[in-house]
């Protein structure tokens, strides 16, 4: 069942995370706002995400056998006989009617039922302890099958150029889209943009464990607009999500659950955000709008064992860092 703005403000703590366990780069914020919903659910998202919370989750993923995902923030709790952590009564009374609670989740391949990892909670005060869940789930990525040539595979997120710095393709121009979209063995694919069509002779870069590729193609007769993707530490659990694909238009939803990596940005782990708007095939590589702040690259489907459909998106601040590129529009 995906989430409502209402049963998103009733799911948070009408008080915001303890300072002590924030980020300093949002604590003054918090304190100067934390009355405002949206203000109360990122400090509780960074919270989880910076401190002691995070680091079981990851823990929990080391030992669950077919993790593939670690995430933190609304957690679907379908397939469990009682509903895990400790809530104030109408938090609880909220999360028995969506279905949702906060916490973290590993996903894995495996095939047991869902359940409550280590059976334990983590307590913070006397009202609140956040359960780790363990969720049988399947990633699909949504990019077209190839059959025959010129068919459409997917979607290309923004315009790229390779930064000054950058020791390899400085001031190379290109676009950006989701490296699984390109598959084994195609040796060129067409990019529209703007009612325009451009060639991409070649992959520039594509990074190691991040789900992104550089392409060379030409660059737009009218200048596009440098953007910059938002940093993890202003994303939250219950933002508002939007992209359009290119089978897809007007997809919304709200995030559901950030990775638990969030705050590392190298390229060994990728850093995830998931969000319950549903995409197509030949959506992948989308430009997902988070809070209203461009942020993301759509990739894939997941559904879960118990029958619950998210998104699956790669953070542009990754990108951004991994590729050495600045992004445009």
């Amino acid at each position: 069942m995906p989430l409502s703005q209402q049963e998103i403000d009733r799911l948070t703590p009408d008080i915001p995370a303890p300072p002590e366990g924030l980020p300093e780069s949002i604590r003054e914020a918090v304190a100067e706002k934390h009355m405002e919903p949206w203000m109360r659910r990122l400090s509780w998202t960074q919270f989880l995400l910076a401190g002691e919370f995070a680091q079981r989750v990851r823990h929990a993923a080391e030992e669950v056998h077919g993790a593939w995902h670690a995430g933190i923030g609304f957690i679907p709790f379908a397939g469990l006989p009682e509903i895990p952590g400790r809530w104030p009564p109408e938090i609880a009374a909220a999360i028995e009617k969506s279905g949702y609670l906060w916490g973290g989740r590993i996903l894995t391949s495996g095939s047991e039922r869902p359940y409550v990892y280590g059976g334990d909670v983590y307590s913070v005060g006397d009202d609140f302890a956040f359960p780790i869940l363990v969720i049988p789930a399947r990633n699909t990525p949504q990019a077209m099958e190839v059959s025959a040539s010129g068919q459409l595979l997917g979607t290309a997120a923004c315009w790229v150029r390779g930064r000054a710095i950058n020791r390899y393709f400085a001031n190379q121009e290109g676009c950006l889209t989701a490296a699984h979209v390109l598959g084994a063995g195609i040796p060129a694919v067409s990019v529209r943009a703007n009612g325009s069509q451009y060639s991409a002779r070649r992959p520039v870069f594509a990074p190691p464990c991040v789900d992104a590729v550089f392409l060379d193609t030409g660059w737009p007769s009218v200048a596009p607009t440098q953007f910059s993707a938002p940093d993890v530490s202003w994303l939250s659990a219950g933002d508002p999500t939007l992209f359009s694909g290119a089978v897809s238009a007007g997809v919304a939803g709200f995030v559901t659950d950030i990775s638990a990596h969030a705050h590392y940005t190298g390229s060994a782990v990728p850093m995830i955000l998931c969000h319950d708007g549903l995409g197509s095939n030949g959506d992948s590589g989308s430009l997902v709008e988070v809070g209203h702040q461009l942020a993301a690259l759509h990739l894939s489907q997941i559904m879960t064992d118990t029958g619950s459909y998210e998104s699956r998106t790669l953070l542009l601040q990754q990108v951004e860092r991994v590729l050495d590129v600045d992004l445009y529009q």
